[in-house]
């Protein structure tokens, strides 16, 4: 146990908030949660498809050419929209060559892929040395759409690539390596449904089919990339129960009701914890989920003693008024990358970027705070520092760096523990298959919004080092709920 007074020259250092800002973040972009527990990386995996699908690539067509026979073969046809996915979305798309097809197709005939079409998928995926690039069987990919952020079970794509020429014709299924088309003559940025919804899914009721063009969601128009696939997935979004009517090429109005899998569980109240130590309050939050905004919310309003609803209530600035607090982050694997910007804009404020995110292309995309909770403003006065140790991984790196980048918060690791974080920082992308299973494919990375700091397989060093501090497993006179 150290005094109160330790964790107070780490704070006297910081010197106020950057000035840049980013325009505001697409809510759909997220990053997986990291390797150490598998059920964890799955349950927030991505479910909306980040990039675009590829069009035509020249070159390719003599591929298709040599392997006319084998195309129209289901199975096959699945090899051909993995190489698609791959070719187009990959970080480390410049490998992905013609002669993987030609490796993945002479050993293994046509007969051969009714019974071992995965295994030969995965041979595809297997020069890329990749552990993030994998095929998702098609129960598993059931299992993943649970966790579907719209409530309506669609994926959305972008037609961003098509060229001219093929935007003008109808384009159809004699394409595999492209994967799932649309139904519909389009133009580049156009969207569409990428993958069929799943049986018992509000898009399945209403008889959404895959390649269902877009035209407008609620009245707006999403037409030749007005709005880009991650806000119109946010332009979805809602209450359970909520309406959303979409108007599909050539086939008019369609009213959807979300429906969201329950969330519940028995160590939702465990996500994050707060207690006092004299005037500092602290918050450790174990994983970012659904549960974790609203918990941290809850436990900055106890800690600053004022109410979240009522517009009148000010923080408490009496002698038992806390003048810091500590956000730790040890031992938080990640999660939903999504809720981690949420927390970013109760310290930081909303349109801060909180990471650039660099895709295949070499473009660096910033990805900004939401705007936080008014009643809530105290928490971004106050001094923080943010705890970390080796098993704080992707998604609160991610928050981390953030908070260190715009000299928000000081990074200090405790005990014996090493002093960098796990360097884990790798987005993937999902991509449905026409065979129900579905490709999880690395199209990303993220790095620090100001110092640009690479974090996969670096991490975050600590500012300061403690010897010691307290456990939140402990007893604690104000330990919150």
């Amino acid at each position: 146990m150290i005094s109160e007074t330790a964790l107070v020259a780490p704070l006297r250092r910081q010197s106020g908030t950057s000035e840049n800002r980013a325009v505001k973040r697409p809510r759909q972009l997220r990053a997986l949660g990291s390797g150490f527990e598998q059920w964890r990386w799955w349950r927030q995996m991505l479910v909306v498809i980040i990039g675009v699908q590829a069009a035509l690539w020249t070159g390719f067509a003599d591929a298709l050419a040599s392997h006319a026979e084998a195309v129209t073969s289901g199975p096959v046809r699945l090899l051909y929209e993995a190489y698609g996915v791959l070719k187009e979305n990959h970080i480390q798309q410049d490998q992905v060559t013609r002669d993987w097809l030609d490796a993945a197709l002479q050993p293994n005939p046509p007969q051969d892929f009714s019974t071992a079409r995965h295994r030969i998928v995965e041979h595809l995926i297997r020069p890329l040395h990749d552990r993030y690039t994998r095929l998702v069987a098609p129960d598993q990919f059931a299992r993943l759409m649970r966790f579907d952020a719209t409530g309506l079970g669609l994926l959305l794509r972008s037609a961003d690539t098509i060229v001219s020429e093929a935007s003008r014709l109808r384009l159809s299924e004699e394409q595999p390596e492209l994967g799932v088309l649309p139904r519909a003559p389009v133009s580049p940025g156009d969207l569409y449904i990428a993958s069929p919804p799943l049986a018992g899914t509000a898009a399945a009721a209403a008889g959404l089919q895959a390649g269902d063009v877009i035209d407008r969601i609620n009245g707006e128009d999403v037409r030749g990339g007005r709005v880009p696939p991650f806000e119109a997935a946010a332009l979805m979004q809602g209450d359970e129960g909520g309406k959303v009517v979409l108007e599909l090429r050539g086939r008019g109005r369609v009213e959807l009701v979300r429906e969201y899998p329950s969330l519940v569980d028995s160590s939702a109240a465990r996500v994050v914890e707060f207690e006092r130590l004299g005037r500092t309050g602290i918050i450790h939050v174990r994983e970012f989920n659904a549960w974790t905004l609203p918990r941290v919310e809850s436990a900055l309003s106890q800690l600053l003693g004022t109410s979240m609803v009522s517009a009148s209530s000010e923080p408490n600035t009496g002698a038992d008024a806390i003048e810091r607090l500590v956000l730790d982050l040890r031992r938080n694997h990640g999660g939903s990358l999504e809720e981690a910007l949420d927390l970013a804009g109760l310290f930081l404020g909303g349109s801060v970027p909180v990471a650039l995110f660099e895709g295949s292309r070499g473009e660096a995309v910033p990805i900004a705070s939401r705007e936080p909770n008014r009643m809530l403003a105290a928490a971004q006065k106050l001094p923080l520092v943010v705890l970390i140790d080796h098993e704080t991984a992707s998604a609160s790196e991610v928050l981390a760096g953030a908070l260190r980048d715009h000299c928000r918060a000081v990074l200090v690791s405790v005990g014996f523990a090493p002093d960098h974080t796990y360097g884990k920082a790798m987005v993937q992308g999902v991509y449905g298959l026409s065979d129900g299973s579905a490709l999880i494919v690395t199209i990303g990375r993220y790095v620090t919004p100001v110092r640009h700091e690479e974090l996969q397989g670096r991490g975050l060093r600590a500012e300061r080092h403690v010897l010691g501090l307290w456990s939140l497993d402990a007893n604690a006179s104000t330990r919150g709920p």
